[in-house]
């Protein structure tokens, strides 16, 4: 399977960009990675680049091997680890959404409301956040164009470095067959909050390759953010 990806990350107009993203190739494998540090509780970029660097360190190790279920374990216990280290347990948190590609399978996971997207002939299909909008939407209350616009979106029930009440607090999908598939996003709340999925799709469809595609995703980012404080904002768009 031949992947054609680009991405990038930016601080907004926030000071510090507590975003933090990786991917790497090996053999007939390649293994992406987002993360967003929590705002607001200081040391999120410490957090973020601590889970993403332990996962491709794991990746490097494993190659085609690679389990992402191990990869998340790995990744909270760095991260809490450096919590330890740092004296900052209350501090250092991180959402985390990782894609791992080998021939014509995909594995994916996701804690917080860093996002991926599949985009397929039918549509597509994304991971739910970890937040209490979403809670929301599957208890009926509001519907899923609230999420964008909620007073509490960006209050999330689980992310990496809080203590774990069961090892799987993150969700992950497995053996998934991308025979069909024609993208991926991965991107963070920064970014999604300011493109709906009509639009992705749109540009999408308009773009021959992921650079072109992101290009345009982003520059509707950018005028949709003009008049807010925007956050950090990061995604990596692949083609298959």
């Amino acid at each position: 399977m031949k992947l054609d990806f680009c991405a990038f990350t930016d601080k907004g107009k926030r000071n510090v960009n507590e975003d933090y993203i990786g991917y790497e190739s090996i053999g007939s494998s390649t293994c992406f990675i987002v993360c967003d540090g929590l705002g607001g509780m200081g040391r999120g970029d410490e957090a973020s680049s601590c889970v993403v660097n332990t996962i491709l360190d794991y990746y490097r190790q494993t190659g085609d091997a690679f389990d992402i279920d191990q990869a998340f374990i790995l990744g909270q216990e760095a991260l809490l680890a450096l919590q330890r280290e740092s004296n900052a347990e209350a501090s250092m948190k991180t959402t985390a959404v990782i894609l791992f590609i080998k021939d014509n399978m995909a594995y994916f996971g996701h804690i917080g409301d860093s996002r991926l997207y599949c985009f397929n002939n039918d549509g597509f299909i994304r991971t739910l956040d970890h937040s209490i909008p979403q809670i929301l939407v599957s208890q009926g209350e509001i519907s899923e164009r609230d999420i964008r616009f909620h007073s509490d979106r960006n209050k999330l029930v689980r992310v990496m470095g809080n203590n774990w009440s069961k090892p799987n607090c993150y969700n992950t999908v497995k053996a998934y067959d991308i025979s069909n598939t024609r993208a991926f996003l991965m991107c963070t709340d920064g970014f999604w909050e300011l493109i709906d999925e009509n639009d992705m799709v749109n540009y999408l469809i308009k773009s021959r390759s992921s650079k072109k595609w992101l290009s345009l995703m982003k520059k509707h980012v950018l005028e949709n953010g003009r008049d807010v404080n925007m956050d950090n904002y990061s995604a990596i768009a692949i083609r298959l």
